[in-house]
């Protein structure tokens, strides 16, 4: 039993896994959604949409194996798994904290590509290349966590005031070398990538004034920019500010939690990690809050109904149409 987690109270004994077996349900179901909705509705599966799958797959890893063992260390107040799954609780705790930052810089550049140089999208975007980016992305950061473990470079050890494994740095000159790293290559890159990207993007979205009645069916052939494609870049945005609200105090706690001679007390470390959980349980929210197929997908699976692959919209004269999801224009299939 550590003395940071076994001297708490009853009420935080009992509060702590609570929350954090909540937040761990809800990733999961959440998560699951999106990838069930893809899934299901062809009119979701866009090139757009890899890149929100590929952070729904970073946050199912994270509620599945991050979150889960750390159910279990606030529930016993120790680390009750043995060595070796330490070593891949903290493999896939720093994954999840590089590979989402990284993968959300992505989708802004693709958000910037479609809506500013929507020329180029065809080329650039195409869904193979879409699942390189994402691939190449995915096995550089695996890499880096993974590279400096098995050079001996750093080392794995459980930290009880988060409540999970995660690296242990030999010297401070491996710490600061670390940390530099990280900060500017998985918070400080993505984040001003991100920022830029959505700041040109709606500025060009302001000057088209689009004409949503209008655009709607034509936008893929006269370049203007459809409803659609600014609700899926509204979307984003929103997520990408959501994770700033959580992953700048995360960084903040950790960076002063390793290099100040205070002692960061352990209500604010373990806050450190519920923040990163946090982003990853609110992800699916914000999909189905502000996108409103997925909202519409999610409701017919979390109401069993099956998809038949039509799409019926209301007509002048409150009638539905029918038409097939094959003659929908914006659909980019995997």
């Amino acid at each position: 039993m550590y003395p940071e987690l076994g001297q708490r109270s009853l009420i935080l004994n009992i509060l702590e896994p609570a929350i954090l077996i909540v937040m761990a349900m809800l990733c999961s179901i959440g998560n699951i959604l999106i990838c069930v909705a893809v899934y299901r509705n062809p009119r979701l599966r866009t090139s757009t949409n890899l890149y929100v799958i590929a952070l729904a797959v970073s946050d199912l890893l994270n509620s599945s194996i991050v979150m889960s063992l750390a159910v279990g260390v606030l529930i016993t107040g120790r680390w009750p798994y043995g060595e070796i799954i330490c070593n891949l609780h903290a493999f896939f705790t720093l994954f999840s904290v590089y590979v989402s930052p990284t993968t959300m810089g992505l989708a802004a550049f693709n958000r910037y590509i479609r809506i500013v140089k929507s020329s180029r999208y065809p080329r650039i975007f195409t869904p193979f290349r879409s699942k390189v980016y994402i691939a190449a992305v995915w096995m550089f950061v695996a890499g880096y966590v993974a590279i400096p473990r098995l050079a001996g470079w750093t080392s794995y050890g459980f930290i009880p005031g988060y409540a999970v494994c995660t690296i242990i740095h030999p010297t401070d000159a491996v710490k600061i070398a670390h940390y530099c790293i990280v900060v500017s290559l998985f918070l400080v890159l993505p984040f001003t990538v991100a920022i830029v990207c959505y700041c040109k993007v709606f500025k060009t979205i302001k000057q088209h004034n689009v004409n949503m009645a209008s655009t709607v069916q034509n936008a893929e052939h006269d370049g203007q920019i459809s409803v659609r494609e600014i609700k899926i870049t509204k979307s984003l945005a929103i997520v990408v500010l959501a994770f700033g609200l959580c992953w700048i105090p995360f960084w903040i706690i950790a960076v002063l939690q390793r290099f100040t001679e205070s002692v960061v007390p352990r209500n604010v470390q373990l806050l450190c990690t519920f923040l990163l959980f946090f982003s990853s349980t609110a992800n699916p929210f914000i999909y189905a809050g502000t996108n409103e197929a997925f909202k519409a997908e999610f409701r017919r699976v979390l109401l069993c109904k099956m998809n038949d692959g039509i799409i019926r919209p209301v007509s002048s004269t409150g009638t539905r149409k029918t038409s097939t999801v094959r003659n929908e224009p914006y659909t980019t299939h995997f």
